[in-house]
């Protein structure tokens, strides 16, 4: 069993550019690592985002988070290059079946340049892109809970003076849950763990709890706590780290209302941005 984690990416310093702009929702915004504001498309069809790493780099997921790539009947992948004009894909062409977050896991590749082409019947949008060195933990262990599963959902029905509904409001709160991870040796602490949480304190990530045998299980997700590491035995640690899940677009949800134009970015019907800012 293997946690995934995906929160490097070649987007942070590479020279990202998109073959199509909306020009409200400009292509900078999928390589904030912020929420709440979107790159969008000026038209359906097929649509590129490209990177130049400057010099070759090798990368192993792509991580998309929200995102209508669903609502927009859109077919993906992602490819790479040498030179950045003949391009190889990473894995076989994907369709998204829904709004939910995204990740891949493909063969490592190294390369300068990478390219995430879409095909869509509506203009794309996507406000969380990252393609990157995945970290992988072992785990989970016996008793966790499952982000996506845990969601606290309610729902508050109106009544008229006559008892007959009239309204009703429904609220969605991600789950809490925990990354741990246990008898690491040390070494892989300093080298894989330590740099994942000094990033992670300033930004969401991408978790999939167990990809080998659930892909699609994944959400986007922020430290909600201090980081427990401790030493049970002489170069070994134990680590725990307390996160909060992003709620995850599901068909016929109050949680997956259309994404909607809102003030500067794009954001859920009566939703707040959430997470670091």
């Amino acid at each position: 069993m293997t946690q995934l984690i995906g929160y490097q990416s070649v987007l942070d310093c590479g020279v990202v550019s998109a073959s199509s702009v909306d020009p409200q929702y400009p292509v900078a915004n999928i390589s904030d690592w912020l929420p709440h504001d979107f790159w969008s498309a000026a038209a359906a069809g097929v649509v590129t985002v490209d990177v130049d790493c400057g010099s070759a780099v090798e990368v192993d997921y792509l991580a998309i988070g929200r995102h209508n790539l669903g609502k927009a009947d859109t077919s993906y992948v992602l490819q790479y290059s040498a030179d950045g004009v003949f391009f190889s894909d990473c894995f076989s062409q994907q369709v998204a079946v829904s709004d939910a977050t995204i990740m891949v896991q493909f063969q490592a590749v190294s390369a300068q340049f990478f390219r995430l082409r879409m095909d869509s019947v509506s203009p794309v949008l996507i406000g969380l892109l990252a393609v990157g060195k995945a970290l992988r933990l072992p785990g989970p262990y016996p008793g966790f809970q499952p982000p996506r599963l845990n969601v606290k959902r309610n729902s508050v029905v109106n009544i008229s003076n006559n008892g007959v509904p009239v309204s009703s409001l429904a609220t969605a709160k991600g789950a809490s849950f925990s990354i741990e991870a246990k008898w690491l040796h040390e070494s892989v602490v300093s080298s894989d763990v330590e740099p994942f949480v000094y990033a992670a304190r300033a930004r969401v990530f991408f978790y999939a709890w167990f990809y080998e045998n659930h892909p699609s299980d994944v959400v986007v997700a922020w430290f909600d706590g201090v980081p427990d590491m401790r030493y049970p035995a002489f170069s070994r640690v134990d680590v725990r780290l307390k996160c909060v899940s992003m709620v995850e677009a599901e068909d016929n949800s109050p949680a997956c209302a259309p994404i909607e134009p809102v003030g500067g970015g794009l954001i859920g019907p009566g939703e707040e941005p959430v997470g670091p800012t």
